[in-house]
């Protein structure tokens, strides 16, 4: 859950726009999952929560590697991700 929290409070949400909105909900959505797992000492939305969070890793390695937009054209880009606050 922490880790959640701190994903969510690097968001930048005036350099990242839809991106920053859309993790925010993402995280939101993915706290929700982690308190209902509690709550029911329940394994399937703790599944969800890695699944989503996996897919959303692969995501930023991929384009930290190929160094590219979700446009697929290139760009300069630092090892910030859009939508995520410089130093975290």
């Amino acid at each position: 859950m922490a880790i959640v929290t701190e994903l969510s409070l690097s968001l930048n949400h005036p350099a990242g726009g839809d991106v920053s909105k859309n993790l925010d909900e993402l995280y939101g959505y993915s706290q929700k999952l982690l308190i209902q797992a509690n709550a029911e000492q329940s394994d399937p939305p703790l599944a969800e929560v890695e699944r989503l969070l996996s897919t959303l890793m692969e995501a930023w390695q991929s384009e930290k590697l190929t160094g590219k937009s979700g446009t697929g054209t290139a760009q300069t880009i630092s090892s910030t991700p859009v939508g995520v606050a410089p130093g975290r």
